[in-house]
């Protein structure tokens, strides 16, 4: 916990870093989409919002250890929260994307970086909770990439 609020400022900028490139590809993949005339509804969140979660994090552990991991947590909670209010308002009906505040990802992003800004030491019991479930997380999502590879079939 303490080298992870040492990095505080280099987490910060990576979720800026994170910001600035997924709208960076959102205007180039508009400004594309409109010339080749498809739909931006279809074909401009698959194209932004990627999926690092599954093989990012664990890959960020693994080639870059523990500060790596919290590098690439900076990016991907900035755009899984992205993802899951603006992604998910491309491929709604709805006129603005309030209604999808329902979300708690982004909440719980919010939350840590309040505490993260302010150096702020959450309850013990939310941290063991949390370091237990963080714990969990890069062992299953590495289980569960390899269980949806070897399904694959390759035709």
């Amino acid at each position: 916990m303490v080298g992870i609020q040492r990095m505080s400022g280099k987490i910060a900028e990576m979720a800026l870093c994170a910001a600035v490139a997924l709208l960076s590809f959102a205007a180039i993949t508009a400004i594309i989409l409109c010339f080749a005339k498809l739909p931006l509804r279809t074909y401009l969140a698959p194209v932004t919002f990627p999926n690092a979660g599954n093989i990012g994090l664990p890959l960020c552990l693994f080639a870059f250890g523990d500060e790596g991991l919290a590098l690439g947590i900076g990016f991907f909670a900035v755009s899984s929260s992205a993802q899951l209010i603006f992604g998910q308002w491309l491929f709604s009906n709805y006129r603005t994307p309030l209604h999808l505040l329902k979300a708690p990802i982004p909440y719980a992003v919010a939350i840590g970086a309040v505490f993260l800004a302010t150096d702020t030491q959450p309850p013990e019991f939310i941290y063991n909770t949390t370091d237990l479930l963080g714990g969990f997380a890069i062992p299953l999502m590495t289980f569960t990439l390899g269980v949806s590879l070897a399904e694959l079939k390759i035709v």
